[in-house]
């Protein structure tokens, strides 16, 4: 197998998992399986040389241990929010400066972080369907990034276009009348 074949393999492997965390109801749990999901994502990226992402996604097994662990404190996950937020700057820049790329690819490359900074301000939602919302941001982002790579991001692709569906789908199925970037707890 080529590294390609290999990304792409790992990849669906992610897909798999990150699509079916978003119909899990609790948040831990939700977090839990995107933990996984983001793990083969993080070696697929290695295979298929993602760039930034690489570096994100270790970033996110980080970020969900920590709000798993954490308790719900609005404060403290604002907090963590803007330390990720600090961090995912840093290593972009990190990544910019140190990669001998085009500028057209360091700008390819801020769309993951983009959505990073949605994904990560999702997290600080106590409310499942606000996360959800605000993770489609984060979705859109990555999907973007990840046609940008081809396919030995395949599982990316189509696990962003699942996990578009999917956010969709259990908002439907788990909604009281909220918005979805409401703040109201059920």
């Amino acid at each position: 197998m080529t590294n390609e074949q290999i990304g792409m393999v790992l990849s669906i492997c992610g897909m798999l998992v990150t699509v079916f965390s978003f119909q899990l109801k609790k948040k831990a749990l939700l977090l839990a399986m995107q933990t996984v999901g983001s793990a083969f994502y993080l070696v697929s990226y290695v295979f298929s040389n993602g760039g930034i992402a690489v570096i994100l996604n270790v970033i996110f097994i980080i970020r969900n241990f920590l709000f798993i662990t954490a308790k719900e404190n609005k404060k403290r996950a604002m907090l963590i929010c803007v330390l990720l937020w600090i961090a995912y700057l840093i290593s972009y820049l990190c990544y910019v400066i140190f990669t001998p790329l085009a500028l057209s690819e360091k700008l390819w490359n801020l769309l993951p972080v983009v959505g990073s900074f949605f994904g990560t301000f999702a997290i600080t939602k106590s409310n499942a369907n606000s996360l959800r919302g605000w993770k489609s941001l984060d979705s859109i982002s990555w999907l973007t990034f990840n046609i940008r790579i081809g396919l030995g991001a395949l599982g990316g692709i189509i696990g962003e276009i699942f996990n578009l569906a999917s956010i969709g789908i259990s908002i439907l199925r788990f909604r009281k009348g909220e918005g979805i970037f409401d703040e109201k707890d059920r």
